[in-house]
């Protein structure tokens, strides 16, 4: 996809990665944004028909204020959070390379954020396809509490969070091993269909 990129905000991830396989960087700020113009536009060891896919957090919600967890609950962006994603879109639209596509999780915080983005790129908010296998973890029986009410109320289910064990499932979410295959199978299939969509151009 020769200039393009695909976009995509995420819950949980800040980190960009060229589809290229030469970087990894976890760093969607306003200095990662530069850095990822310079990397591509100027190195010449990147080739120039590559895409590079820009995975973007969303923006403070009215949640993460008050330290409560949300998993696959609704929150709100904040006005901070708007104002975060306001100054991403103004990196973006000072140079950075236009982007051939946008996905979002389907939750309101990272829809919200992905349309202001992408607004300021010069694609419009309803080109970004909501997805609900962009969602975050599911948190089970923590979502919608203060963590100090989650540890007290359902302590093995906070432990479980803590806890290094991938494979263990918060009561009533998931493990972090079944979110992990499930975003590897989509980034699979979001690769294909964007290479079956470019190729057909």
């Amino acid at each position: 996809m020769p200039g393009g990129q695909e976009a995509a905000v995420d819950p949980g991830s800040t980190a960009a990665t060229s589809t290229a396989g030469t970087t990894s960087r976890e760093d969607s700020t306003a200095e990662g944004a530069t850095q990822a113009k310079w990397s591509y536009q100027s190195n010449p060891f990147i080739p120039r028909d590559v895409a590079e896919i820009v995975v973007v957090r969303h923006g403070e919600t009215t949640w993460n204020r008050e330290n409560r967890m949300q998993g696959q609950t609704e929150s709100d962006l904040s006005d901070a959070g708007r104002a975060q994603a306001r100054a991403l879109a103004a990196r973006f639209a000072s140079g950075y390379l236009p982007f051939a596509a946008a996905y979002s999780s389907d939750l309101r915080r990272a829809a919200e954020t992905a349309e202001v983005v992408v607004d300021a790129v010069g694609m419009r908010g309803e080109e970004v396809l909501r997805l609900k296998g962009l969602r975050e973890r599911s948190l089970g029986v923590l979502e919608g509490l203060i963590r100090d009410e989650a540890l007290r109320k359902h302590p093995e289910a906070y432990l479980t969070l803590a806890s290094k064990d991938w494979s263990q499932p918060i009561p009533g979410g998931r493990a972090w091993r079944t979110c992990m295959g499930e975003s590897q199978q989509l980034s699979i299939t979001l690769q294909r269909s964007i290479l079956a969509r470019e190729c057909s151009l």
